[in-house]
């Protein structure tokens, strides 16, 4: 059995839009997640079709970067403060497990 980069890449570009969908980073985290996501995605795709030393070092480098730059915007590109102060319905069961604990 292959296994491939390609399901967790994939996932990696999912997960990272969620803190935008979720109201805490705004569009240009946003944009930079999609675009970041796709490229890592390539470099999935590219260690894949053709596997080498070299293609997974650059997917492993490529991981680093793509860490790095996202954790960077999102730190920058926080949304406005109304939409993090409003408890949502995800915000409020959490609590809510949280306290039951």
């Amino acid at each position: 059995m292959k296994i491939t980069p390609e399901p967790a890449c994939l996932g990696l570009l999912l997960v990272s839009l969620l803190p935008t969908l979720t109201g805490l980073a705004g569009l240009i985290y946003f944009i930079t997640a999609l675009i970041l996501g796709v490229m890592f995605l390539g470099y999935g795709f590219a260690v894949a079709i053709q596997r080498s030393s070299e293609i997974a070092r650059r997917l492993l480098f490529a991981s680093l970067v793509y860490l790095a730059v996202l954790l960077v915007v999102m730190a920058f590109d926080k949304a406005p403060r109304n939409a993090i102060a409003e408890p949502t319905p995800l915000t409020i069961k959490s609590t809510a497990i949280i306290q039951i604990w």
